[in-house]
């Protein structure tokens, strides 16, 4: 599956690279160029719950094996909302340039 390009709605990169992407860590677009990522609000709201579940599972019943059956799961399951839900939006960074180009208009 490919995902399009918000700066040009080409396809610009695989699930596999979204599932990498971050708001700190963008992709150029492979048709144009341009850096694409994912908002921090996305990102803030894709990890909140796998750190509450992670901390309260060291709280309440400490040990790999609790980790390893809740953990896994709920990795898998952020990793589904990141593939479907979570849009990609304009990071800014060129491919050409490798500097920031947020106030540009092109």
């Amino acid at each position: 599956m490919l995902h399009r390009c918000p700066h040009c709605d080409q396809a610009c990169m695989s699930s596999l690279q979204k599932l990498f992407v971050s708001p700190a860590s963008s992709i150029s677009c492979k048709s144009c160029g341009k850096g694409v990522s994912i908002r921090w609000r996305y990102f803030i709201w894709l990890l909140l719950p796998v750190v509450l579940v992670l901390v309260g599972i060291n709280l309440l019943q400490p040990g790999p094996l609790s980790i390893l059956l809740i953990g896994v799961p709920l990795a898998f399951a952020v990793s589904l909302i990141q593939l479907f839900f979570v849009p990609l939006s304009r990071s800014g960074r060129n491919r050409d340039t490798g500097r920031n180009t947020a106030g540009d208009d092109n």
